[in-house]
């Protein structure tokens, strides 16, 4: 009777351990791109010494810090035996395989065609990181998982709440008045009917969660990251009820939600391990990289979210619906003896190209 959640702990191991191995990559990456600009000059100067070559370093030392941070919070939930760790580990698993990406793709530019020789070993870090984005569920997927499980608890309550005192077009005046009226006087649902209403026609916020132990010098950052997660939560109910039932089939406006839920763990984990090393009074040109590392990696965190927020109400993805269904016409008026078909393809098996062996 345990098969299920056996095979749901394989994952939990399997997202973490692969997220380990793209920090790993990403670490010596990193490290080795920065040795490359401080040692290859360009118009007699370091290629460190350029914006948009620190550009480039200030990220990757963000993003190594974030899943460094990201993996250990979410291996220690592993190692607590915590019951339900399957959001977390998906989170994991999106966001060390995104930002490894980013990172060696950072290093690789830095490097510059030298990255692409094989006794540099960055080619095969760039070649086997890619894969990562795939395996262990493909991204797309977890992003849709994020978004259906994370927000479950939530759209639940919320549901019980229109069950209980919205209007059901497919019910009769009079069968609706009474139910509104019947449960609209019980206290335990008017409790959570009441704050609901306000914020998602009024827009009025409930107040801030709050970090209370935190060391002084975050002390503004975890109060700038509490009012995000209270903006998250206030979207998701916004965009639940513009929406409704319809938001199931909305994966753009998902991946939205899900990204910033992914990019709100990640400050967590960050914060948490700065606030950890400041305690122990660390010191040194490595602690103060990594300071800065978290830091930086708050900032673009915060950017990105707001990003999201705002792309929520003003997006491309009206025309990008379009776009696509128009690419997809086209591409369907081409033989298929063209290009590679799946070997299993339902519709089309055995009709495409056939590979060189």
């Amino acid at each position: 009777g345990k098969g299920l959640n056996v095979a749901l702990s394989c994952l939990n191991y399997g997202r973490c351990t692969l997220s380990a191995g793209v920090l790993g990559a990403a670490k010596i990456a990193a490290d080795q791109a920065i040795k490359w600009s401080r040692t290859r000059y360009q118009f007699k100067r370091p290629l460190s010494d350029f914006e948009l070559v620190k550009l480039r370093i200030a990220r990757m030392s963000a993003l190594v810090y974030a899943m460094d941070s990201v993996l250990y919070m979410t291996t220690g939930l592993l190692d607590r035996h915590d019951p339900d760790i399957m959001l977390e580990t998906a989170l994991c698993k999106v966001f060390c395989s995104e930002m490894g990406w980013q990172v060696i793709d950072d290093a690789m530019q830095i490097m510059g065609g030298e990255g692409y020789m094989t006794e540099n070993e960055l080619e095969r870090s760039f070649r086997d990181a890619r894969i990562y984005r795939i395996v262990e569920g493909a991204n797309e997927v977890m992003q849709s998982f994020v978004f259906g499980y994370g927000g479950k608890q939530l759209a639940e309550r919320m549901l019980a709440v229109q069950e209980a005192v919205g209007w059901d077009r497919e019910q009769p005046l009079g069968a609706n008045l009474a139910r509104i009226v019947r449960n609209g006087l019980r206290p335990s649902i008017l409790r959570h009917a009441l704050p609901l209403a306000m914020e998602v026609y009024l827009g009025k916020r409930p107040p801030m969660p709050e970090i209370t132990r935190v060391h002084g010098s975050l002390a503004d950052r975890a109060r700038r990251f509490c009012a995000l997660v209270r903006e998250h939560s206030h979207q998701f109910k916004v965009q639940s009820k513009r929406y409704e039932e319809k938001i199931l089939d909305r994966q753009a406006v998902q991946a939205r939600f899900a990204d910033n839920a992914m990019w709100l763990y990640a400050m967590a984990c960050a914060m948490s391990r700065l606030d950890s090393q400041l305690r122990q009074g660390e010191d040194g040109a490595e602690f103060e990289r990594d300071r800065q590392a978290c830091l930086h990696f708050l900032d673009l965190a915060e950017l990105a979210i707001r990003r999201n927020f705002a792309a929520l109400s003003d997006n491309a993805d009206e025309s990008m619906l379009a776009c696509a269904q128009a690419a997809i016409a086209h591409n369907d008026t081409l033989p298929n003896s063209l290009f590679y078909i799946p070997e299993r393809s339902p519709v089309a098996a055995g009709t495409g190209r056939t590979p060189d062996r």
